[in-house]
């Protein structure tokens, strides 16, 4: 019961059967409650034992997260109702804690400092640095950062944050030093490192070089060649299949050979993504400029940065044409049916696939919400992948701090990396491009 509840599985009717009448009860009630966790309200429903105490605190959890603010009201009540145990407790405050903090609330600090070691998780620690940032408590920032371990302390992510406090907090030397490690790697706090220093991002990038023996070795393989044919043929779905066994097995060198390659054949999403296996991070492979020209027309016809073009592009899809995501989204941009219709009322999914289309209709949905947010090009990223509405709420607090912060306390995981590595591939793009501005 247990498993199938935290799946949000259905207790299907015969399975249920075979329980015995008073776990029927308990375990159609876990069901209730995992549909409507407000039920956690009604203590008619619940008897004091183990069983219940388990119900009620998947259920407080999950009504944390619809309604932090309400489960730390109700929190004092159901501790007197039924006794929770330590562990239960620190899993309630966890859990109540981690959705304040997701949503920027003066209590999340509070309620943070109130899960003691035993119980802090990786997710916690990063929430307290991030509720420290959201606040600006730069001692605070460095205090949970040294919280961490060492091997998480080396992430690019709290290095930066430990020498952005460091600097606010009088120890300018030691940021810089940070700073300028940091500023020679390939990734978004290396290039925020380089803003920092007012210096002009240039990480050592080492370009692979593959010799002709090397490119020769791939080439004879003959699943190789067979992926070269089908793609010629356009025979797109038999090219990756056969793509795909023949680079499985391939060591690091081989992959990054395989990958020169495919760039020679214009196979821009086998390249970036056999490069990334490879943990090449060359940037002619890894920022490949796929459809240049018609990104270029598009952008500069509605007067938007066509490296920011080309690196949502780049993210949405990784360069694949074809593409066709969980929930419909389709080709290059990753562009909604519905979305691409508000555009040209007349269009086909077909016609959405259609890769000068879809580069069009993407950059003008771009450009749009560019407009919308008033030619703030951070926004409009974080927009474009989360979608207006949800981003709302959190337009308020880009007035009131830093834009490096912003983006590290969006409650959204994918959202964070999307931007951040939007924004990097836009840089290193518009370094291509010759458009560094």
């Amino acid at each position: 019961v247990r498993l199938m509840q935290k799946a949000n599985q259905p207790l299907d009717k015969p399975w249920l059967a075979l329980l015995p009448a008073s776990l029927q009860v308990k375990a159609k009630l876990w069901q209730a409650v995992g549909k409507n966790p407000a039920l956690i309200t009604n203590t008619e429903l619940f008897t004091v034992d183990d069983d219940t105490n388990e119900i009620l605190l998947d259920g407080i959890q999950r009504y944390a997260k619809q309604k932090p603010k309400i489960a730390v009201a109700l929190l004092p009540q159901l501790q007197a109702d039924y006794h929770f145990t330590e562990l239960q407790q620190q899993i309630i405050k966890r859990a109540i804690a981690i959705e304040l903090a997701r949503s920027a609330d003066p209590m999340a600090a509070d309620w943070l400092a109130q899960i003691k070691p035993d119980y802090a998780d990786d997710l916690v620690k990063a929430w307290r640095i991030r509720t420290a940032l959201a606040q600006q408590n730069w001692q605070a920032v460095k205090n949970a950062i040294n919280q961490l371990s060492l091997l998480e302390r080396q992430q690019p992510v709290w290095q930066y944050w430990y020498a952005r406090a460091s600097a606010k907090t009088g120890q300018t030397e030691q940021a810089q030093i940070i700073y300028h490690q940091l500023a020679q790697q390939v990734n978004y706090y290396g290039w925020l490192a380089s803003q920092q220093l007012h210096s002009y991002y240039q990480p050592l990038i080492m370009e692979r070089i593959n010799t002709p023996i090397a490119l020769q070795k791939i080439i004879a393989l003959p699943a190789i060649q067979r992926a070269h044919e089908l793609y010629a043929l356009q025979m797109i779905g038999d090219a990756r299949r056969e793509w795909q066994w023949a680079t499985q097995k391939m060591q690091p060198l081989e992959l990054q050979s395989a990958a020169q390659l495919a760039m020679q054949w214009n196979w821009y999403d086998r390249a970036l993504m056999t490069a990334a296996k490879a943990r090449d991070f060359s940037a002619a492979v890894r920022f490949p400029l796929a459809y240049r020209q018609q990104v270029i027309l598009a952008a500069r016809q509605l007067n938007i940065d066509p490296a920011w073009v080309m690196a949502i592009m780049r993210q949405e899809s990784s360069f694949m044409p074809d593409a066709k995501s969980s929930v419909g989204a389709l080709g290059l941009m990753q562009l909604m049916p519905k979305t691409a219709r508000l555009i040209n009322t007349q269009l086909t999914d077909y016609g959405i696939l259609n890769t000068a289309t879809n580069i069009s209709l993407g950059s003008r949905y771009l450009s749009q919400l560019y407009g919308w947010y008033n030619r703030n090009q951070t926004i409009a990223t974080a927009a474009y992948n989360i979608g207006p509405t949800r981003l709302q709420k959190w337009l308020p607090l880009y007035q009131k701090l830093p834009a490096d912060i912003w983006v590290d306390i969006l409650p959204w995981k994918e959202t964070r990396d999307y931007v951040q590595t939007v924004t990097l591939a836009t840089e290193i793009y518009r370094e291509q491009l010759g458009e560094y501005r």
